[in-house]
């Protein structure tokens, strides 16, 4: 597949590797946040963007269905309450429109900006 390396593979295989052995010692899918494979998962999607991005796409591509929820929710958090210019900071998305359109946008949609 396109776009998915072979570390992001195997990252997926770890983390579905940690939930299966949490699971066979007996803690539940939805594990406690003390538990071994939430701690984890709290440290496997804690990485930078392109990553996380990485991640993602080979979660999705395995089926991965649990990797792909904690990649999911760790992009989540880092939109939650970002500006548009912190998400292309964060993402390194670029800007696609002049600073006439965007303020032409304000203008005609003020609602949008409160």
């Amino acid at each position: 597949m396109p776009g998915v390396r072979g570390k992001h593979l195997a990252a997926v295989i770890a983390f579905c590797e940690s939930l299966a052995a949490s699971e066979e010692a007996g803690a539940p899918a939805s594990s406690p946040p003390s538990s071994p494979h939430a701690s984890f998962a709290s440290t496997w999607s804690s990485v930078d963007a392109r990553t996380l991005l990485g991640r993602t796409l080979a979660s999705h591509y395995l089926g991965a269905a649990a990797a792909l929820d904690a990649c999911v929710a760790s992009v989540a958090g880092r939109l939650r309450g970002a500006s548009p210019e912190g998400v292309r900071a964060e993402f390194g998305v670029p800007a696609d429109l002049t600073p006439e359109d965007e303020a032409s946008i304000r203008e005609t949609c003020v609602w949008a900006f409160d």
